[in-house]
């Protein structure tokens, strides 16, 4: 009997993660089938050197790639929307994401990549692209007087202002194969405008998956732990750092299997899904940011991205 009473308690802190700490080692499989990389759309030259944008019109919450080709490139920089983005090496050329956020005006704008070559002087190629408008819903949900309190404003833009001073840190690009975290069924979308009770107005700033209590949830990509911790509106929160500007985040768990600086890889489980913070059924809520700005996680899954050189 001892035996076998050992062999059920390993059975439990094997496959549904009881005690599991941050040393946990399971893995969800990467299903993403990386895509080859298309055609430019559009291409400006300038000799010595080539600006090419991998699209044609972005929409609000949408991501962007541009490449800088040409002999002598030592590092690239996209202004645009204000700010700089610090351009990487993928393969043989240089490139840079571009982030649309989902209140970015609908409008025609102009980006410049500052090129560097190897003697240290900077060239300048100009390209106009239009921003148009997301196909974002409208809904109407109903908060239950126990979590009545959560819906505050103030509330929303602490926890708001918490979470851009983390994702404005751009560091060192470490994703390769990006995953969905979970293979559940997708609900509330990206965008959405909420309006709880009939009187509370917010944003959604990522996707829903319909997880039950303790399913697992996999991590994005590779990267390093940014955050790990308690929210008031997204409960029990874990926030990874893909590089570049790049995050991913994780919501409503029940559960925690990483720490704060940890490194993880693609697949691995960072936690179980759950209904802590402003949550009515546990779900997952996954949020994507780029560049400071939270942006369309499914819809950047699914297109091509170039791969850092390690």
């Amino acid at each position: 009997m001892p035996r076998l009473r050992i062999a059920v308690l390993l059975w439990v802190y094997l496959v549904l993660g009881v005690g599991a700490g941050p040393t946990l080692a399971q893995r969800l499989p990467v299903t993403a089938t990386p895509l080859p990389a298309p055609e430019p759309i559009g291409r400006v030259v300038m000799p010595p050197f080539a600006l090419e944008l991998f699209f044609d019109d972005l929409p609000q919450g949408s991501v962007g790639v541009v490449r800088v080709l040409g002999d002598g490139v030592r590092a690239l920089t996209v202004r645009i929307f204000g700010r700089e983005i610090s351009g990487f090496v993928s393969g043989d050329a240089h490139y840079a994401l571009l982030a649309v956020g989902m209140e970015q005006g609908a409008s025609v704008y102009t980006l410049t990549a500052e090129i560097e070559d190897f003697r240290g002087l900077i060239h300048q190629i100009q390209a106009p692209f239009r921003v148009t408008v997301g196909h974002f819903i409208v809904s109407e949900a109903t908060m239950p007087n126990a979590l009545a309190d959560l819906l505050d404003k103030d509330l929303e833009q602490a926890e708001e202002g918490s979470l851009l001073a983390l994702i404005a840190e751009e560091t060192a690009p470490v994703w390769g194969s990006l995953q969905l975290p979970t293979a559940r069924t997708l609900a509330s979308p990206y965008g959405e405008f909420r309006r709880f009770n009939g009187e509370y107005n917010a944003r959604h700033t990522g996707w829903d998956f319909r997880a039950t209590l303790g399913t697992p949830v996999a991590a994005m990509g590779a990267g390093r732990v940014a955050f790990v911790g308690l929210l008031s509106l997204r409960g029990n929160y874990a926030l990874i750092d893909h590089g570049a500007g790049l995050y991913s985040g994780y919501a409503h768990l029940s559960q925690l299997h990483v720490v704060r600086g940890q490194g993880v890889s693609a697949g691995q489980i960072i936690g179980m899904s759950g209904n802590s913070g402003r949550s009515t059924s546990a779900h997952l809520h996954w949020d994507v940011a780029l560049q400071g700005k939270w942006v369309d996680g499914v819809a950047l899954v699914r297109m091509w991205l170039p791969w850092p050189n390690g």
